[in-house]
């Protein structure tokens, strides 16, 4: 009766863990883009946090595998790149966010919950889908899209990004749901990411929706019904360009356009300056890392010593090779680079379609976003990697303090 007990009540503490995971993913774009309520995103991931760890101490066992020795070793590689350049621009977010995806990980793998885990962030997601909504509902109602939206979050692109994790997520389940019912409800959300996404006027939004739903595609009907696969893309690439055809997209037409106009040299009058000095940007940042390959210039080292703006270079790659060089670059992907392993080692396993496409969504958003400062890929990656078999260091169980205590004092009489 007591392990029933006790079973149930692990059981609730769960629920309450995935409760506040989701409303944690809902804040990052409700709150922690605004310097007045940033704090209320930091300390409801605090409480988050807090239980997930107490989960794993009453648990009686804590796993240490690649993946945890990565998010330990970041840190301290990070730590040491600052430090080879006299701290100037340090911050502690790329420090504080590794930790954070290490608790989430071990509570992930100790529980054994990773895909009840991304359900929650998929649904503070949504969550997020429906205040979005709700904000800009004027421009719904009056179908007025003449200015991009998701501004009053955050930045426009970090924002697609958010909704490009919904889209990935809801794609995947419209696809591979084996409920009919379940299929429609998450074939509307698929519509609905698609259509806000579209809104933030993101070009890296369209590229994941392609990407993803490429993949999707293919990897639902199979290798011996590739043709029907590629009769669908064309169909819908037809179906995307007569979208883009529309008034309510213009916003994203015209961005479109511009890119293309300007980097095939047909730019007459405009030229895309964004995407031009993004490229600048990149460039910049692989000459830095080429200058101090090993260690880099140390946290915030791109906008510090880059000389072009006094923020981040705007892609991943860049600026991970610049501030934490070869080192802090390599420690910081090990989870990456193992989980795709453990995909491929596995023969492309069905059961690992959702947490590989979530790897592919990563791996495209980084073309755009620097995933060393981002919320949303430290809460949310440590999940996909809590999906694969990675490789087990060692397993360290104990006993918590009280019930050692406790078994010293029966012992000793």
């Amino acid at each position: 009766m007591k392990l029933i007990s006790k079973y149930s009540k692990m059981k609730i503490f769960e629920f309450i863990i995935f409760v506040l995971f989701a409303i944690s993913i809902a804040s990052i774009p409700i709150f922690s883009f605004s310097k007045s309520t940033y704090l209320l995103t930091w300390a409801i991931v605090a409480v988050t946090l807090f239980c997930m760890c107490t989960y794993v101490f009453l648990s009686k066992k804590i796993i240490f595998d690649v993946v945890v020795m990565s998010l330990i070793a970041f840190p301290v590689s990070a730590f040491i790149s600052s430090a080879l350049n006299g701290f100037r621009g340090f911050n502690f977010t790329p420090m504080l966010l590794p930790l954070s995806s290490l608790f989430i990980y071990m509570f992930a793998k100790t529980s054994l919950s990773y895909k009840k885990l991304m359900f929650s962030a998929f649904a503070g997601i949504c969550i997020f889908l429906l205040a979005f909504i709700i904000r800009y509902r004027n421009q719904f109602l009056h179908l007025d899209f003449s200015q991009r939206l998701g501004g009053e979050f955050g930045d426009e692109n970090d924002i697609s990004i958010l909704l490009g994790f919904g889209l990935t997520y809801s794609l995947y389940s419209a696809f591979f749901c084996k409920k009919v019912y379940l299929n429609i409800f998450y074939s509307l959300l698929f519509v609905l990411f698609s259509i806000c996404g579209f809104l933030t006027g993101s070009k890296i939004f369209l590229l994941i929706l392609v990407v993803i739903s490429v993949l999707c595609i293919f990897m639902r009907l199979g290798k011996k019904r590739w043709w029907i696969s590629t009769v669908i893309i064309l169909a819908m690439i037809v179906a995307l360009v007569f979208i883009l055809t529309l008034p309510a997209f213009s916003t994203i037409a015209s961005r479109l356009k511009l890119f293309f106009n300007t980097f095939s040299g047909n730019a007459v009058s405009r030229v895309d300056y964004s995407s031009i000095f993004r490229l600048y940007m990149f460039e910049d940042g692989i000459e830095m890392f080429l200058r101090k390959p090993l260690f880099g210039f140390g946290i915030w080292g791109f906008a510090t010593f880059g000389g072009l703006n006094n923020g981040w270079s705007h892609n991943h790659f860049s600026e991970g090779l610049c501030n934490f060089g070869i080192v802090g670059f390599t420690v910081f992907h090990i989870p990456f680079i193992s989980s795709v392993y453990c995909y491929f080692k596995s023969k492309a396993d069905k059961k690992y379609t959702l947490p590989f496409l979530m790897l592919v969504f990563f791996l495209v958003s980084m073309i755009s976003l620097s995933f060393f400062t981002q919320k949303i890929y430290a809460f949310v990656s440590p999940t996909v990697f809590a999906f694969f078999e990675q490789k087990k260091i060692t397993e360290l169980p104990f006993a918590p303090l009280f019930e050692r205590k406790k078994h010293e004092s029966f012992r000793n009489n």
